[in-house]
Protein backbone atom coordinates (compact mmCIF):
# COMPACT_ATOMS: atom_id res chain seq x y z
CA UNK A 1 0.00 0.00 0.00
CA UNK A 2 2.84 2.39 0.87
CA UNK A 3 4.45 1.72 -2.50
CA UNK A 4 1.18 2.48 -4.26
CA UNK A 5 0.91 5.81 -2.43
CA UNK A 6 4.52 6.67 -3.30
CA UNK A 7 3.91 5.73 -6.92
CA UNK A 8 0.84 7.96 -7.15
CA UNK A 9 2.85 10.84 -5.67
CA UNK A 10 5.46 10.76 -8.47
CA UNK A 11 2.82 10.88 -11.21
CA UNK A 12 2.16 14.20 -12.89
CA UNK A 13 -1.34 15.68 -13.15
CA UNK A 14 -1.53 14.54 -16.77
CA UNK A 15 -0.53 10.99 -15.82
CA UNK A 16 -3.10 10.92 -13.00
CA UNK A 17 -5.77 12.13 -15.44
CA UNK A 18 -4.82 9.36 -17.88
CA UNK A 19 -4.90 6.82 -15.04
CA UNK A 20 -8.47 7.88 -14.18
CA UNK A 21 -9.50 7.43 -17.83
CA UNK A 22 -7.95 3.95 -17.80
CA UNK A 23 -9.96 3.15 -14.66
CA UNK A 24 -13.17 4.02 -16.51
CA UNK A 25 -12.08 1.81 -19.42
CA UNK A 26 -11.38 -1.04 -17.01
CA UNK A 27 -14.85 -0.68 -15.46
CA UNK A 28 -16.48 -0.68 -18.92
CA UNK A 29 -14.42 -3.70 -19.96
CA UNK A 30 -15.39 -5.56 -16.77
CA UNK A 31 -19.08 -4.85 -17.38
CA UNK A 32 -18.89 -6.16 -20.96
CA UNK A 33 -16.95 -9.26 -19.87
CA UNK A 34 -19.48 -9.96 -17.13
CA UNK A 35 -22.44 -9.54 -19.50
CA UNK A 36 -20.86 -11.76 -22.17
CA UNK A 37 -20.10 -14.47 -19.60
CA UNK A 38 -23.54 -14.20 -17.98
CA UNK A 39 -25.28 -14.50 -21.36
CA UNK A 40 -23.92 -18.01 -22.00
CA UNK A 41 -25.99 -19.89 -19.40
CA UNK A 42 -29.43 -18.50 -20.42
CA UNK A 43 -28.63 -19.01 -24.11
CA UNK A 44 -27.56 -22.64 -23.59
CA UNK A 45 -30.64 -23.24 -21.42
CA UNK A 46 -32.94 -21.99 -24.20
CA UNK A 47 -31.08 -24.03 -26.83
CA UNK A 48 -31.44 -27.22 -24.76
CA UNK A 49 -35.07 -26.51 -23.87
CA UNK A 50 -37.02 -24.26 -26.27
CA UNK A 51 -40.11 -24.47 -24.04
CA UNK A 52 -38.46 -21.75 -21.92
CA UNK A 53 -39.39 -19.27 -24.64
CA UNK A 54 -43.03 -19.61 -23.65
CA UNK A 55 -42.44 -20.13 -19.94
CA UNK A 56 -40.18 -17.13 -19.31
CA UNK A 57 -42.11 -13.85 -19.42
CA UNK A 58 -39.11 -11.69 -20.37
CA UNK A 59 -38.03 -14.00 -23.22
CA UNK A 60 -41.60 -14.25 -24.42
CA UNK A 61 -41.86 -10.43 -24.60
CA UNK A 62 -38.73 -10.28 -26.78
CA UNK A 63 -40.09 -13.08 -28.96
CA UNK A 64 -43.41 -11.28 -29.47
CA UNK A 65 -41.90 -7.82 -29.86
CA UNK A 66 -39.81 -8.85 -32.88
CA UNK A 67 -42.66 -11.03 -34.27
CA UNK A 68 -40.67 -14.22 -34.73
CA UNK A 69 -42.50 -16.92 -36.66
CA UNK A 70 -40.70 -19.92 -35.20
CA UNK A 71 -38.23 -20.92 -32.49
CA UNK A 72 -35.34 -21.51 -34.90
CA UNK A 73 -35.38 -17.88 -36.05
CA UNK A 74 -35.44 -16.76 -32.43
CA UNK A 75 -32.48 -19.01 -31.56
CA UNK A 76 -30.50 -17.57 -34.49
CA UNK A 77 -31.33 -14.08 -33.23
CA UNK A 78 -30.13 -14.96 -29.70
CA UNK A 79 -26.94 -16.54 -31.01
CA UNK A 80 -26.17 -13.35 -32.96
CA UNK A 81 -26.76 -11.28 -29.82
CA UNK A 82 -24.45 -13.49 -27.73
CA UNK A 83 -21.80 -13.54 -30.46
CA UNK A 84 -21.98 -9.74 -30.81
CA UNK A 85 -21.55 -9.35 -27.06
CA UNK A 86 -18.43 -11.51 -27.16
CA UNK A 87 -16.98 -9.58 -30.10
CA UNK A 88 -17.71 -6.27 -28.39
CA UNK A 89 -16.18 -7.55 -25.16
CA UNK A 90 -13.01 -8.64 -27.00
CA UNK A 91 -12.70 -5.28 -28.78
CA UNK A 92 -13.10 -3.32 -25.53
CA UNK A 93 -10.64 -5.69 -23.80
CA UNK A 94 -8.04 -5.23 -26.56
CA UNK A 95 -8.44 -1.46 -26.46
CA UNK A 96 -8.12 -1.36 -22.66
CA UNK A 97 -5.09 -3.68 -22.65
CA UNK A 98 -3.41 -1.53 -25.31
CA UNK A 99 -4.07 1.60 -23.23
CA UNK A 100 -2.68 -0.13 -20.12
CA UNK A 101 0.55 -1.16 -21.84
CA UNK A 102 0.95 2.21 -23.56
CA UNK A 103 0.38 4.07 -20.30
CA UNK A 104 2.87 1.98 -18.31
CA UNK A 105 5.57 2.31 -21.01
CA UNK A 106 4.99 6.05 -21.26
CA UNK A 107 5.23 6.51 -17.49
CA UNK A 108 8.45 4.47 -17.50
CA UNK A 109 9.92 6.60 -20.29
CA UNK A 110 9.03 9.82 -18.48
CA UNK A 111 10.57 8.55 -15.23
CA UNK A 112 13.77 7.70 -17.16
CA UNK A 113 13.86 11.20 -18.64
CA UNK A 114 13.32 12.76 -15.19
CA UNK A 115 16.14 10.67 -13.69
CA UNK A 116 18.48 11.52 -16.56
CA UNK A 117 17.70 15.22 -16.20
CA UNK A 118 18.19 15.04 -12.42
CA UNK A 119 21.61 13.39 -12.66
CA UNK A 120 22.71 15.63 -15.52
CA UNK A 121 22.00 18.78 -13.52
CA UNK A 122 24.07 17.73 -10.49
CA UNK A 123 27.43 19.41 -9.82
CA UNK A 124 30.85 17.96 -10.53
CA UNK A 125 31.41 16.94 -6.89
CA UNK A 126 28.27 14.77 -6.98
CA UNK A 127 29.46 12.97 -10.12
CA UNK A 128 32.98 12.52 -8.76
CA UNK A 129 31.61 10.65 -5.75
CA UNK A 130 29.24 8.44 -7.73
CA UNK A 131 29.62 6.06 -10.64
CA UNK A 132 28.06 6.87 -13.99
CA UNK A 133 27.41 3.13 -14.36
CA UNK A 134 25.11 3.34 -11.36
CA UNK A 135 23.18 6.19 -12.98
CA UNK A 136 22.86 4.20 -16.22
CA UNK A 137 21.64 1.16 -14.31
CA UNK A 138 18.91 3.14 -12.55
CA UNK A 139 17.83 4.96 -15.70
CA UNK A 140 17.59 1.83 -17.84
CA UNK A 141 17.39 -1.37 -15.78
CA UNK A 142 15.56 -0.20 -12.67
CA UNK A 143 12.99 1.83 -14.60
CA UNK A 144 12.50 -1.14 -16.93
CA UNK A 145 11.85 -3.36 -13.92
CA UNK A 146 9.50 -0.77 -12.48
CA UNK A 147 7.53 -0.65 -15.74
CA UNK A 148 7.40 -4.36 -16.58
CA UNK A 149 7.53 -5.81 -13.09
CA UNK A 150 5.40 -3.42 -11.04
CA UNK A 151 3.34 -0.86 -12.99
CA UNK A 152 1.96 -3.26 -15.61
CA UNK A 153 1.14 -6.06 -13.11
CA UNK A 154 -0.53 -3.53 -10.79
CA UNK A 155 -2.73 -2.25 -13.62
CA UNK A 156 -3.63 -5.80 -14.67
CA UNK A 157 -4.31 -6.73 -11.03
CA UNK A 158 -6.57 -3.71 -10.75
CA UNK A 159 -8.35 -4.88 -13.90
CA UNK A 160 -8.97 -8.38 -12.52
CA UNK A 161 -9.93 -7.00 -9.11
CA UNK A 162 -12.68 -4.82 -10.59
CA UNK A 163 -13.96 -7.75 -12.69
CA UNK A 164 -13.98 -9.94 -9.56
CA UNK A 165 -15.95 -7.30 -7.63
CA UNK A 166 -18.58 -7.14 -10.40
CA UNK A 167 -18.81 -10.94 -10.49
CA UNK A 168 -19.20 -11.15 -6.70
CA UNK A 169 -21.94 -8.48 -6.79
CA UNK A 170 -23.73 -10.43 -9.54
CA UNK A 171 -23.43 -13.63 -7.51
CA UNK A 172 -24.78 -11.86 -4.41
CA UNK A 173 -27.95 -11.03 -6.31
CA UNK A 174 -28.16 -14.52 -7.81
CA UNK A 175 -27.21 -16.60 -4.76
CA UNK A 176 -26.02 -14.85 -1.61
CA UNK A 177 -24.68 -17.96 0.17
CA UNK A 178 -22.71 -19.19 -2.86
CA UNK A 179 -21.22 -15.71 -3.33
CA UNK A 180 -20.06 -15.46 0.30
CA UNK A 181 -18.54 -18.96 0.28
CA UNK A 182 -16.76 -18.29 -3.04
CA UNK A 183 -15.46 -14.95 -1.77
CA UNK A 184 -14.09 -16.51 1.43
CA UNK A 185 -12.40 -19.41 -0.39
CA UNK A 186 -10.73 -17.24 -3.03
CA UNK A 187 -9.86 -14.59 -0.42
CA UNK A 188 -8.06 -17.14 1.77
CA UNK A 189 -6.35 -18.63 -1.30
CA UNK A 190 -5.00 -15.32 -2.62
CA UNK A 191 -4.00 -13.99 0.81
CA UNK A 192 -2.10 -17.23 1.50
CA UNK A 193 -0.20 -16.89 -1.78
CA UNK A 194 0.52 -13.22 -1.05
CA UNK A 195 1.94 -13.82 2.43
CA UNK A 196 3.91 -16.90 1.33
CA UNK A 197 5.57 -15.21 -1.64
CA UNK A 198 5.89 -11.61 -0.39
CA UNK A 199 9.22 -12.10 1.41
CA UNK A 200 10.76 -14.14 -1.43
CA UNK A 201 9.70 -11.56 -4.01
CA UNK A 202 11.26 -8.77 -1.95
CA UNK A 203 14.53 -10.68 -1.48
CA UNK A 204 14.65 -11.55 -5.19
CA UNK A 205 14.12 -7.91 -6.16
CA UNK A 206 16.97 -6.80 -3.88
CA UNK A 207 19.25 -9.49 -5.31
CA UNK A 208 18.38 -8.50 -8.89
CA UNK A 209 19.18 -4.86 -8.12
CA UNK A 210 22.55 -5.81 -6.62
CA UNK A 211 23.43 -8.10 -9.53
CA UNK A 212 22.49 -5.43 -12.07
CA UNK A 213 24.69 -2.96 -10.21
CA UNK A 214 27.66 -5.35 -10.36
CA UNK A 215 26.99 -6.07 -14.04
CA UNK A 216 27.03 -2.41 -15.01
CA UNK A 217 30.16 -1.79 -12.93
CA UNK A 218 31.96 -4.72 -14.53
CA UNK A 219 31.04 -3.60 -18.04
CA UNK A 220 32.08 0.00 -17.29
CA UNK A 221 35.41 -1.06 -15.77
CA UNK A 222 36.09 -3.46 -18.64
CA UNK A 223 35.70 -0.69 -21.24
Amino acid sequence: MSFLIDFLKILSKKQLHQLIIIQFLIIIMSIFELISIASIAPFMAIVSDTSLINENLFIQKIYNYFHFKNNNDFLIFLSLIVFSLFILSVVVSLLTTWRLLRYSQKVGAEISISLFSHYLNQDWLFHSKNSSNEFSRKIFEEVKRLTGGIIQPLLHLNNKLILTIFMVIALLFYNFNVAIITLIIFGIFYLSIFFLLRKNLYLNSVEISNLNKKRYNLIGEAF
